[in-house]
């Protein structure tokens, strides 16, 4: 790949009547596409990065509620990131035994909490 100060002098050899001005000009505008070439150069760098530290997700979870146990869960996951992202951290969570589920008062679900019998 041509480096951008290499393209500056090849501007510079076939301009020979180029005035000071305007050398500024070319001067600060290849500057600025460096500068910015040198960023998105760093970007894709880090995140690649990223991504190859960051397992993939390519398993979709699924679950049916009510409408408005649903509205209530994305008010209050939008406080803390996405509704995505918090459902993901609960997921992982009780995976990891980080999360604990207390029994419901009003609702029978017996198999699902451990009673200590």
């Amino acid at each position: 790949m041509i480096a951008v100060a290499d393209v500056f002098i090849v501007v510079l050899l076939l301009s020979p009547g180029l005035t000071t001005g305007a050398f500024l000009l070319l001067k600060n505008i290849f500057k600025t596409v460096a500068q910015s070439y040198h960023s998105r150069v760093h970007l894709r760098q880090r995140s690649r990065k990223l991504f190859m530290t960051t397992p993939t997700k390519s398993a979709f979870m699924t679950v049916r509620v009510t409408d408005k146990t649903r509205t209530k869960f994305h008010e209050k996951a939008r406080k803390l990131g996405t509704p995505s992202e918090v459902h993901r951290e609960i997921v992982e969570a009780f995976v990891e035994d980080r999360l604990t589920i207390q029994p419901p008062v009003t609702r029978n679900l017996e198999k699902l909490y451990v009673t200590g019998k």
